[in-house]
This record gives structure tokens, sequence and C-alpha cells, in this order.
């Protein structure tokens, strides 16, 4: 679909680096033919709690409207307790899907 806005978080949070790798801007069309992710969101932390803290941050503060997005999955998925922990393998989506 057509990106009507899109917005980055201008800084990362206290105690945190962030990376955005984009190559789309507001006006921008987004096609069903080619790759339909339109951001990469990097975060690093002084530990994974701090990484996941500053992420789930950066995630609040991005603003997509006019395609579907994932932030707010991607947003709980960050908050999910055995993620957190590291307790992460392929079946974790499906263990927690319902509180996703």
């Amino acid at each position: 679909g057509m990106l009507h806005h899109l917005k980055f978080p201008d800084a990362a949070p206290a105690h945190a680096a962030m990376r955005i790798e984009t190559g789309v801007r507001a006006g921008d069309a987004i096609s069903p033919f080619y790759d339909p992710m339109i951001a990469k969101l990097v975060v690093h932390g002084k530990d994974r709690a701090a990484a996941l803290a500053a992420l789930r941050k950066a995630l609040a503060e991005t603003e997509v409207a006019g395609s579907t997005v994932n932030t707010a999955f991607l947003a709980a998925l960050a908050a999910d307790a055995d993620f957190a922990a590291g307790d992460v393998d392929t079946g974790l989506i499906g263990r927690h899907q319902d509180e996703l």
C-alpha cells in the first residue's frame, strides 16, 4: 500500500544505540511484488534488558500509516518474558501466539 505517513524515532533512548535502515519515505508505494519490509530497526544496549527496553521505546515512537505493519507484534514479542530471558527457539511464537 501507499505510505501516507512514516516517522521513526529521532534519537536512541538513553544508554542505547540505534540504527534505522530504510529505503522508503512517506508517499512511497509498497509493491506486493517485492520484499515488503520497509525498515530495519537495530538497537544495542549494555545488556539484553537495556536493548529490549530501548527497542520497545523505539517501536512505540515509530509511526506508519497507509500500510499494514507489525510494530505492535514486535513490541509484544520484545516484552515477552521468555524472549527477554533469551529462551528463544523456533516454537516461541507458536507457544505465545495468543499473547502476541
